[in-house]
Order: C-alpha cells, then sequence, then structure tokens
C-alpha cells in the first residue's frame, strides 16, 4: 500500500509500476488480508480463508489449510498441476 487518506487508497500493482486509486467507501465493507504458509497457519483461525494447493501438498497439509477458516473457504488448485494425475498416478480424475 502507498497511501491512505480517509476518502481513497492508493496501491502499487505487483510487476507493474502502475498505480491504482479507489475510495473504500464505494464499497458496502472494506477489509485488508494477511498471507502466511499452511505451516505458519497452524492452530490459527480466521473468518474466511483462501488457499493455493498444488501437487507438492499432502493430505495433512490440505486439512491444516482446509480448516483454518470459521466461515468461508476457497481452494485454489492450478489446473496445469494435476494435469497428467491420472498417467501419473493411475488415478481416476474427473
Amino acid at each position: 500500500m502507498l497511501q491512505t487518506k480517509a476518502n481513497e487508497i492508493v496501491v502499487a500493482l505487483d510487476g507493474d509500476a502502475k498505480e491504482v486509486a479507489f475510495s473504500p467507501k464505494a464499497y458496502r465493507s472494506f477489509d485488508y488480508a494477511n498471507a502466511c504458509t499452511v505451516h505458519k497457519s497452524q492452530g490459527a483461525s480466521v473468518g474466511a480463508a483462501v488457499s493455493l494447493i498444488d501437487r507438492s501438498a499432502s493430505a495433512e497439509l490440505l486439512f491444516v489449510a482446509a480448516s483454518r477458516s470459521k466461515r468461508e473457504l476457497d481452494i485454489i488448485v492450478p489446473r496445469s498441476a494435476f494435469e497428467n494425475l491420472a498417467e501419473d498416478d493411475n488415478a481416476n480424475v474427473r
């Protein structure tokens, strides 16, 4: 975040020199977010969570990631990480 005022927030986009300004008053609810690894989040509870899971995740790691949220959970899985799963593991992929 570059700059905050009562009626404006200015941020820089990752990998881009462009800055974006918006008014938090234009949204019904506005909140901030924090990011951490699944290992760091173990034992924590949050209202909403988003987890990015790839092929390196074990069942235990997925359980820890999925059980952090009290209300909302989004799990993001890159299709490219699993496209050869059936060939690699003789798994039943839908």
